[in-house]
């Protein structure tokens, strides 16, 4: 005698079969296109209104933070001094950080100032920098070398960047740098940056250029030492 033939159910069998493998979400990426050299009338606006709001005359606590060192990247090497003073209690901003650096490579110099709000509920920080291609950091910070690049970070949006561009007409974005350059030398001056950082500089491996003696004149001699 046969065997009776066992039956499967169909559900079953439908069950135990593979399923189609299914594509995962795509992530949908949005990339910020952001013109540095003619930022939109704007966002000019936006960043002049940020500028206003830094007092040109800070009132500093007691509390203040003085460092300086040596920074690699790549073959790239710079030395820094770098100063941070607070503001009052009272003051819509927090801190002042004032940053000088030295690329050992080609002698650049860079300085960089920013200012964090708060309560940053709109604006998170404002960032001033100036950058001269080579030169001594006494003599820079004598200058008063004006600012080439401004930078408004915003919360929760993209940032709000100008910087000189020699090739571009950038009529419209003077008065930010005329504002963003006083406020930059009031800020040396307030932080008193010119007092120490040479020689802070000079403690991490960056050499001064020696003043030149002047002749004395005609008719007149030197006094003994």
């Amino acid at each position: 005698m046969r065997a009776p033939a066992c039956s499967v159910p169909l559900f079953l069998i439908l069950a135990a079969l593979p399923l189609p493998a299914q594509e995962a979400p795509k992530k949908r990426v949005q990339i910020n296109v952001i013109n540095v050299c003619n930022p939109k009338e704007a966002e000019v606006k936006e960043m002049q209104a940020a500028l206003a709001r830094i007092p040109a005359k800070p009132r500093f606590s007691a509390d203040f933070e003085v460092a300086r060192g040596r920074s690699s990247v790549d073959a790239s090497v710079s030395r820094w001094v770098r100063v941070r003073r607070e503001f009052g209690a009272d003051s819509p901003f927090t801190s002042a950080q004032y940053t000088l650096s030295v690329n050992m490579e080609d002698n650049g110099i860079t300085e960089t100032l920013v200012l964090r709000l708060r309560d940053p509920k709109d604006v998170v920080q404002v960032a001033l920098q100036s950058t001269v291609t080579a030169g001594d950091p006494a003599a820079v910070l004598a200058s008063d070398t004006p600012s080439t690049h401004i930078s408004v970070e915003r919360y929760g949006k993209a940032p709000l960047v100008v910087k000189r561009c020699p090739q571009s007409d950038q009529a419209s974005s003077q008065p930010l740098f005329q504002g963003a350059s006083s406020l930059l030398a009031g800020y040396r001056a307030a932080l008193g940056v010119r007092s120490f950082v040479p020689g802070d500089l000079a403690r991490v491996g960056v050499a001064q250029k020696k003043k030149a003696q002047t002749a004395p004149a005609p008719g007149k001699s030197q006094k003994p030492k």
